[in-house]
């Protein structure tokens, strides 16, 4: 990751690098706002499209996991491999590789779209 400060500092990038490739992820403003104004913002960003599924990653022993929905990448010197994952394998990753409890997992999931399983829950 890169912090990249801009418009004389008002401004902060941060870009991600994998392979060759440099893409900037957000941009942050330095300005200070109202509690009400970040507070109603905080509220809105629950609406965005990027809330309603699991996004995890994990960088371990030289490879980079990435759960984005129930895709899984994982990313090595070697290249990435995606896979497609069931529910109950979501819960699976999240507990086993990333080290989240399997009830805090499950709840989680129930509350977006992606996840819901009677079968993940109960197991």
């Amino acid at each position: 990751m890169e912090l990249h400060p801009v418009n004389g500092g008002t401004r902060l990038e941060l870009y991600t690098t994998v392979k060759a490739s440099r893409k900037l992820r957000l941009t942050f403003k330095m300005d200070p706002v109202s509690d009400e104004m970040f507070g109603n913002a905080w509220e809105r960003s629950f609406a965005f499209e990027m809330m309603t599924y699991p996004v995890l990653t994990r960088q371990d022993c030289g490879r980079h996991q990435y759960l984005q929905g129930a895709v899984l990448a994982v990313r090595d010197s070697l290249g990435t491999e995606r896979t497609s994952l069931t529910p109950e394998k979501q819960v699976e990753f999240i507990t086993g590789q990333m080290g989240i409890h399997r009830e805090i997992a499950v709840r989680a999931l129930e509350k977006v779209k992606y996840g819901k399983s009677t079968a993940a829950v109960a197991g």
